[in-house]
């Protein structure tokens, strides 16, 4: 929040639901916060269009309005789903440079969840967060410099926030030398 206004005639500020709110669901903080005052359902209902004025602290107060939009969802039921992902690496002459490896897809049933990946030890497998890394939101799996020939079994997790789900990944890097046209 900005006000051109300097020193009393600025903050504190004010603020004040126009409409909106008339069942009181909805707080808003003198800091301008809004909190939940009830238990939403989204099934009842599931928007709140809410109209507030903001005063400033002038002789007289000045005020601007803005208006908010509240969607209500429902809260997470299912786990998000990993598509299984196998990829093939080929290293020429054992210098793998490091770069995009693959692209993870998961799904959720869940309308609105949102969806976040990482990578996760394994007590059964070498770490691979020193060999891979991958993009939280959009599941870009990525090997990094000196990735050395071999096979390697990574354990990504997808989350929507409230479920977690696991899966390996397996990483297949080839030799490729100069005898290989």
């Amino acid at each position: 929040m900005s006000d051109a206004d300097e020193g009393a005639n600025a903050a504190p500020y004010t603020f004040d639901f126009r409409t909106g709110n008339e069942d009181n669901t909805i707080m808003l903080e003198q800091d301008g916060v809004l909190r939940t005052a009830a238990r939403f359902n989204h099934k009842i209902k599931d928007h709140f269009g809410l109209h507030i004025r903001v005063f400033d602290n002038g002789s007289p107060p000045l005020y601007s309005d803005t208006w908010v939009s509240v969607k209500v969802i429902e809260e997470s039921q299912y786990p998000p789903v990993i598509t299984p992902l196998e990829v093939s690496v080929n290293s020429y002459m054992d210098r793998f440079p490091g770069a995009r490896i693959g692209k993870l897809f998961a799904t959720d049933q869940d309308q609105y969840d949102k969806l976040s990946y990482a990578l996760a030890p394994s007590p059964s497998l070498p770490s691979p967060l020193q060999l891979f890394e991958v993009e939280p939101s959009e599941g870009i799996l990525r090997a990094l410099p000196g990735l050395d020939v071999g096979q390697y079994q990574v354990n990504v997790t997808v989350s929507d926030g409230k479920f977690t789900s696991y899966t390996l990944v397996k990483v297949n890097v080839d030799l490729l030398t100069e005898e290989v046209r």
